[in-house]
């Protein structure tokens, strides 16, 4: 006969995890706590019929106030205590028998009034990324098939976990996963009661909250990076004005590693920072807005000092433009000046700008690479939009020849910073509104 007890103990795979009905769970909880019983106790409760949760269910309630199975044939004290404890397990999921809520054509629970509104909970905490760093750590600590389960029901956020076991499922008896057997499911309500420590520790507190705040914190603690990571990142890129570049062989001698491994090693801070960046942004805690208020800019010094004061951090010009390149929004776009990672620089400016902005600057480029060794550039800004395709006098363009060039004029002062010993003339002042 073929041994058939591999393919029945074999853990399903995560693709069949489904929620399943009340009733399901209910028998699950029955069964999780009968299996614990001796086989005489089990044998006991069989010949009572008391086989499923309704049973048990029906049994506590007619008997509740004279649970006792002595004179029952085989029981005695040992037994008796094992039963009545298999009931008390048992007693606080027992009147909650009722079905969830009926759910209307929208997918919410109605309100008393008729409306589809989910009433709103007044303290539901301010989440945050600090949080959200400490929910990833405590995530770590689980096993993998509790945290794909928790992948499946969108709990693998801290504010997931939240809206799906304090606001959707409050109590455990709601709690109902196929697949998810009684390990898993002790593992995960251990796991909430931590969650709710890590909840109620940051949101009694006022905690400040930026792109950049949140960045330091994730580049100081978060698993994308090390020691060694930071340690040459800082090197390479002056990642923080306090740093200092440094050759690849001299950072190579300090750490005990070749030049070319710590080039190997460098050349992966692009990807990772982008992946810190995508963590910080993809939970809606930040208002991304706030640092693209201005029609054009550019993060020049002046820029990056109000930044790094706002915010309390210390990062350099260059890896504040960079950061800002990465999660920059659908109405904006960028024009690089420098793409050099230790050297980044370029300008933001809105799409919606009724003349050809890069265009504009593609002609100012040539000039300066056409310049030759003369350090000057003089610019005809009549000459620049005409060439760039502004037609002042079409119907559908809504800014005058002046405001075009005093927006022109502002953009070549950003462009100017950016360029090192370059001195922009031949623009007349007299163009500024």
């Amino acid at each position: 006969m073929r041994n058939l007890t591999g393919a029945q103990n074999r853990i399903p795979a995560m693709d069949d995890i489904k929620e399943l009905t009340k009733a399901d769970h209910q028998n699950s909880l029955f069964k999780k706590e009968y299996v614990k019983l001796s086989l005489r106790a089990q044998n006991i409760l069989e010949d009572m019929d008391i086989v499923n949760y309704n049973n048990a269910c029906n049994y506590y309630i007619i008997h509740e106030g004279n649970l006792d199975f002595i004179g029952l044939r085989n029981v005695g004290l040992k037994t008796n205590a094992e039963l009545i404890n298999f009931f008390k397990e048992l007693k606080e999921y027992f009147g909650s028998q009722n079905e969830p809520e009926e759910e209307n054509s929208t997918g919410k629970k109605p309100m008393p009034d008729g409306s589809d509104q989910t009433p709103q909970n007044q303290n539901t905490p301010v989440f945050n990324n600090k949080m959200e760093l400490e929910y990833q750590k405590k995530l770590n600590g689980i096993s993998t098939r509790a945290k794909k389960i928790l992948k499946f029901i969108n709990a693998d956020s801290v504010k997931g976990f939240y809206n799906y076991f304090f606001i959707k499922y409050p109590t455990n008896l709601d709690f109902y996963i196929k697949n998810c057997g009684a390990i898993s499911t002790d593992e995960i309500l251990n796991f909430k009661k931590t969650v709710k420590k890590v909840i109620d520790s940051y949101s009694s507190r006022s905690i400040g909250s930026g792109l950049f705040s949140d960045l330091e914190l994730y580049y100081r603690e978060s698993e994308f990076f090390n020691d060694r990571l930071r340690e040459i990142f800082n090197r390479c890129f002056k990642i923080h004005e306090s740093d200092k570049f440094d050759t690849l062989g001299a950072i190579g001698k300090d750490i005990n590693l070749t030049k070319e491994r710590v080039r190997q090693i460098s050349v992966e801070f692009p990807k990772k920072i982008l992946n810190v960046l995508l963590e910080i942004t993809r939970h809606g805690f930040l208002d991304i807005d706030q640092y693209y208020k201005n029609d054009y800019f550019s993060v020049n010094d002046a820029y990056a000092k109000t930044i790094n004061t706002k915010e309390g951090t210390a990062f350099s010009k260059h890896i504040i433009g960079y950061a800002l390149r990465q999660i920059i929004p659908d109405d904006f776009a960028y024009y690089s000046v420098n793409h050099k990672l230790t050297e980044f620089s370029g300008i933001f400016y809105r799409k919606d700008l009724l003349w050809n902005v890069p265009a504009c600057l593609d002609l100012i480029r040539a000039l300066y690479i056409n310049r030759r060794k003369s350090p000057a550039i003089k610019i005809e800004l009549e000459k620049i939009l005409e060439q760039s395709g502004f037609k002042p006098d079409s119907p559908d363009m809504n800014v005058s020849c002046l405001q075009a060039k005093n927006q022109l004029v502002e953009i070549i002062g950003l462009y100017n910073k950016c360029l090192p010993n370059t001195t922009i003339t031949g623009v007349d002042s007299s163009h500024i509104i």
